[in-house]
């Protein structure tokens, strides 16, 4: 009786959106589209991890709007003398203290433990380098369990690949594909169908997309990777 009358005091704007989401979803159920998503900075909060971990090491205080480009702690590292600083970077945010110990980005655990008891899993597509492969899977058994390993795509090399992800999101007839870097998506969106959606965040508050098939969309105040997945729902469900 409570959710019937919660329903009820709904908005007509707001009863729309539930049954354009209820459209979505069993599209999404019935394979009709598919949608994949990146796993760092769309799933996993690597990047605050790894900020956090660099100040506790270093001694600095980088807060969380410094972390204006997706690779700007290469920069923070060159300034304190570290030698090989990219692959020092590199490998921290590669690293099982890191990776593991990562929370979940904003909205994501949300929205996947709602897409679950719909019954729908989507395919996570990384390029994170495969001797990370085992602090994905320990990532995903402690925070979505539900997660099929087979769902979980990475490339078999040593080094990050992007194309690896390209050629994945094309293989797979991905109409969406969530994701949070910009370099990585113009990849996607010259070299697949898919359209990309990107989740707000502070190192691509600042682009601009070049491609008209990368959504961008605004920090309005919602769980970040819901307000990815309001955005694929208004484009694939119109008014």
């Amino acid at each position: 009786m409570g959710i019937e009358r919660k329903i009820n005091e709904f908005t007509n704007e707001e009863k729309l959106l539930v049954k354009k989401i209820d459209v979505f979803v069993n599209r999404l159920k019935k394979k009709e589209i598919i949608v994949t998503t990146d796993i760092d900075g769309v799933d996993v909060g690597t990047h605050g991890k790894a900020r956090q971990w660099f100040n506790e090491v270093h001694k600095t205080h980088y807060e969380p709007s410094q972390f204006t480009e997706a690779y700007i702690m290469v920069e923070w590292a060159k300034k304190l003398g570290i030698k090989e600083y990219k692959a020092y970077i590199i490998g921290l945010f590669n690293g099982q203290e890191v990776m593991t110990n990562a929370l979940p980005e904003s909205g994501s655990l949300l929205l996947h433990k709602f897409l679950r008891n719909k019954g729908v899993n989507i395919p996570r597509v990384s390029a994170r380098p495969n001797y990370t492969r085992d602090f994905t899977l320990a990532w995903y058994k402690e925070w979505m369990p539900w997660v099929d390993e087979k769902d979980i795509y990475m490339d078999t090399g040593k080094e990050i690949n992007p194309w690896f992800k390209v050629q994945t999101i094309k293989n797979l007839g991905a109409k969406y594909h969530l994701e949070d870097y910009p370099g990585d998506a113009e990849k996607i969106a010259a070299n697949t169908s898919a359209t990309v959606v990107l989740i707000p965040q502070v190192w691509n508050k600042d682009y601009y997309p070049t491609h008209n098939r990368i959504i961008r969309i605004p920090d309005i105040g919602l769980p970040k990777v819901l307000a990815a997945f309001f955005a694929m729902v208004d484009i694939e469900v119109p008014d």
